[in-house]
């Protein structure tokens, strides 16, 4: 499996589920349990399982419906009445009978993301950088606190252009991605500009979006509402998949690669804007491998497709809305599905 970069964990094996941290086993449930259990488990068990998936992404989302808190409650509901039928009474844990109360909560205090316990782990991490050594913590703590509390006053005191102001900037300053060429305020090219002759189904998906062009120029690498997407012709990054995308339309698909093009335009005296795209091959859904489980094609979470085929398709970039999570199961089949908020990181 190679998780998009937006994932920075890399799924582990399941002979390790024991050390796996809390994001691992978030990332397991949300994004390759179904994928990983589909033809192990029968089916009815898998069925159960993802009424549990469904209803933890559902409750992840960044909007949700009084409709979505519902379903997901008579979802919960079904899955803990069955747990001690299909796998015995000692499986009915207080854990399992929580889930019951996840829907009150959400309806309280709005989406499980609000009241993650993720920040506060992370609070640990900071603070676990705050100190060296074994003596005196809680003193090293405070004192490292007082520095870092103190550095916006101490910066005030230095001199503009020092050697010492330009650390103190350098060590502030979050990096931010590096863009070549702005396409709007969300989305940005990555990296340089090649050229090269167009072949001729490229140049027909280009003619059948925009007409015909001047000049076509190709890069690789898409920044997108902070997330990166790749064209399949990246080769740098070989552990990761950030390749497949979803479009506004729904359809998703596969990016061989970007490009900026220049229309012709019968105005002698207009320079045209140039109008950037991605050549896709769109990957059909196989919702007919889940028939037996209704709720799949009831929700976009995790979407069962073919690979990439057909003809070759420019789409604007601004088309495109999420980077897709992609677990291949055989040749011709794999799962996608998409974040449920961009406001929860890792």
């Amino acid at each position: 499996m190679k998780p998009p970069k937006f994932l920075t964990s890399f799924p582990r094996s399941l002979t390790e589920v024991s050390h796996f941290k809390a994001a691992e086993l978030k990332n397991f449930l949300l994004y390759y349990s179904l994928p990983c259990l589909f033809g192990i488990l029968p089916m009815d068990q898998f069925n159960h399982f993802s009424l549990l998936v469904y209803a933890i992404y559902i409750f992840l989302q960044q909007n949700i419906t009084a409709k979505d808190i519902l379903q997901c409650r008579k979802f919960l509901l079904e899955f803990v009445i069955n747990v001690p039928v299909m796998y015995g009474e000692r499986y009915m844990t207080s854990n399992v009978h929580l889930l019951l109360h996840l829907a009150d909560k959400v309806e309280d205090l709005g989406p499980l993301w609000c009241s993650s316990c993720f920040y506060f782990e992370d609070f640990n991490g900071q603070l676990r950088r705050l100190f060296h050594g074994t003596q005196h913590i809680e003193t090293q703590i405070a004192f490292a606190a007082g520095v870092h509390q103190s550095l916006p006053k101490i910066a005030q005191s230095l001199k503009v252009g020092s050697c010492e102001q330009d650390l103190f900037e350098k060590m502030m300053t979050k990096n931010i991605q590096r863009t070549s060429e702005n396409i709007t305020e969300a989305v940005s090219v990555v990296g340089a500009f090649s050229c090269r002759p167009c072949t001729e189904e490229e140049l027909g998906a280009i003619q059948n979006s925009v007409g015909n062009v001047k000049s076509v120029t190709f890069f690789k690498r898409l920044y997108l509402r902070q997330q990166i997407i790749h064209s399949v012709n990246y080769h740098a990054s070989s552990r990761r998949n950030n390749s497949v995308i979803k479009l506004e339309s729904g359809s998703f698909g596969q990016v061989q690669n970007f490009v900026k093009v220049i229309p012709v335009c019968a105005c002698i005296r207009c320079n045209c804007r140039p109008v950037f795209m991605a050549f896709m091959r769109e990957m059909d859904r196989a919702d007919d491998i889940l028939m037996e489980q209704q709720r799949c094609s009831d929700t976009n979470h995790m979407v069962p497709v073919r690979s990439p085929n057909g003809p070759l398709q420019a789409v604007l970039v601004q088309d495109i809305s999420d980077v897709c999570i992609c677990v291949n199961i055989e040749d011709n089949l794999s799962f996608l599905s998409a974040v449920p908020n961009r406001i929860e990181k890792e």
